[in-house]
């Protein structure tokens, strides 16, 4: 094995490392503050209905697998732009192309995160997100009791 082979051995395990960490921040952290604004937007459904906490914990993992495909690509693109900023002010992306890494095997751990991302998104359009849509429809109109708006188009 060779030195190059080596170093980008472990720059890609720590990059994918950093990545993991960054990404799972982004997205669960968006996703907490878009909780808090909803709860205080419905506030007066809170105090006014009788369900229970486990209706509102199903109602917002549902509501997960329902915004996922925003949060997901959001947060992939602020953090390949935190990342690669990051490395950029230390310089180390100066040292690795100098060291005989190219460019496109430096990034290769950001290509495959995307091609990830993009399989953890399809599955829960195919897989997760009928049930998510049926359920939060249900939860709206049993719990909630909210109306559905239909727009008369004449």
């Amino acid at each position: 094995m060779n030195k190059n082979a080596s170093i980008l051995i472990t720059w890609n395990s720590y990059i994918l490392k950093e990545i993991a960490k960054t990404l799972c921040f982004f997205v669960f952290g968006l996703y907490f503050l878009y909780v808090v604004f909803d709860i205080m937007a419905h506030l007066k459904h809170l105090s006014q209905t009788h369900s229970s906490m486990r209706t509102w914990l199903l109602y917002y993992a549902c509501g997960f697998s329902k915004r996922f495909d925003i949060l997901l690509s959001f947060s992939i693109l602020l953090t390949t732009i935190r990342i690669l900023l990051k490395h950029q002010s230390r310089n180390e992306f100066v040292a690795m192309l100098a060291g005989g890494i190219s460019l496109k095997k430096m990034l290769r751990p950001f290509l495959l995160t995307s091609l990830i991302s993009m399989s953890l998104v399809l599955a829960n359009y195919e897989w997760f997100l009928p049930y998510a849509l049926q359920k939060v429809e249900y939860i709206e109109l049993a719990d909630f009791k909210k109306t559905r708006q239909v727009q008369d188009v004449s």
